[in-house]
């Protein structure tokens, strides 16, 4: 298998300088800062370039160059904060026939059906660096798609990138002595099946490799030790319209895993609507309910947070509003409610677009609920925040 990955790699490599003639190529510069203790500040240059030849061939790599600073930070924490930290964030070569596509280094993949929780989603690592501000990362993968409107995805990862740790004001302080680093653990391998029947969206996921949230383990020393462990799943996703303007979503997973297995389930209808205040308006709203076979606790004895299962119990809803319907101006609020331990979450934001490149955008938010809940542990961090986005 490794011969044959090198040998097409070398085949792909070969045909970049074709690749580039028909180059293109954009990028963003965000700015974000965030008024609130520490006072934290980001700071991220992205730029993504691409080619196609037309015959099959083609290639993209997305270089991000980002600086973090805040006040207080822990200083084991090695993502990036305090100096500058360049990565691809993406970069691979493939090819692609009439019905199929093979590429080959570092991917992203996105099997979601359903928003913010997606219990079929398992591959790529996670940055959880900002609990709030949750990113993918990305991962170098084989993957190999056949099919038209009924496809197969063969997704492998040779080995597991761990996920970015909670980091400064997001670091819960019972795991403020964590030491140990983290190690890349073995291989994944992902199957998606996926298809329409009867007007719904469907698909069909097989899963075997590790958990992309970490877990804490107490060690001798002793020290507390970040780990994923060995995590075997099946998931369904559907997404069905329902009315003229409604599309009702569900993603239903089982997780087999050391101390037993259990169901993980997610339900949404979103819905948009023109003319809802004046004439030429645009409302987008989504509710979710996200829920579990076994009851889980939010913050384990150590307390750390499940962060696959912090937002199981929770009622999650967000609602866009554009006066014009042109995305130059964009009210959006956004909240997560625990209905067994009743802490939550909350978030408002302003955005303003100014010409086709720059965007502000101005937000704040707010956590509520008992120190022992998880967001009621975060009460602390409540915070206004602007962010500066400019896109080339």
């Amino acid at each position: 298998m490794s011969v044959v990955i090198k040998r097409s790699v070398l085949a792909l490599l070969a045909t970049l300088p074709t690749l580039a003639q028909a180059m293109e190529q954009h990028g963003e510069i965000v700015w974000w800062q965030a008024a609130a203790r520490g006072s934290p500040l980001e700071l991220r240059w992205t730029h993504e370039a691409g080619g196609d030849t037309g015959d099959g061939m083609e290639w993209k790599m997305e270089p991000e160059l980002m600086l973090r600073e805040s006040v207080g930070r822990p200083a084991w924490w090695n993502n990036g904060q305090g100096t500058p930290v360049a990565s691809l964030r993406r970069a691979y070569a493939g090819l692609r026939g009439a019905d199929w596509q093979i590429r080959l280094g570092k991917q992203v993949f996105d099997w979601s059906q359903t928003d913010i929780v997606s219990p079929a989603d398992l591959l790529n690592p996670r940055d959880w660096s900002d609990i709030t501000r949750v990113r993918k990362l990305a991962a170098p993968a084989a993957s190999l798609r056949y099919g038209g409107q009924t496809s197969v995805e063969v997704v492998w990862l040779p080995q597991q990138q761990p996920s970015h740790l909670p980091a400064g004001a997001w670091l819960p302080p019972a795991a403020a002595g964590l030491q140990a680093p983290q190690h890349a653990n073995g291989s994944q391998t992902g199957v998606r099946l996926a298809g329409n029947w009867m007007q719904a969206d469907w698909s069909a996921v097989v899963y075997r490799g590790h958990s992309t949230a970490p877990a804490i383990a107490l060690e001798p020393g002793p020290r507390l030790h970040a780990w994923f462990q060995p995590l075997r799943a099946a998931a369904l996703t559907l997404a069905r319209q329902a009315g003229d303007s409604q599309v009702a979503r569900l993603e239903v997973a089982r997780y087999q895993q050391a101390g037993g297995s259990f169901i993980q389930y997610v339900a949404s209808i979103d819905k948009e609507a023109g003319d809802w205040l004046h004439a030429g308006d645009t409302l987008y709203a989504i509710v979710q309910y996200a829920g579990s076979t076994q009851r889980a606790q939010a913050v384990d004895r150590l307390g750390w947070p499940d962060f696959r299962r912090v937002l199981e119990q929770n009622i999650m809803f967000k609602a866009s509003y554009d006066p014009d319907s042109n995305q130059r101006s964009l009210v959006e609020l956004s909240g997560v409610w625990n209905t067994q331990a009743h802490d939550s979450y909350w978030r408002a934001s302003w955005q303003r677009r100014a010409g086709n490149a720059l965007t502000m955008t101005i937000a704040g938010l707010a956590m509520r609920g008992q120190p022992h809940t998880f967001w009621g542990a975060y009460r602390g961090n409540n915070r206004i925040t602007l962010e500066l986005s400019w896109k080339y």
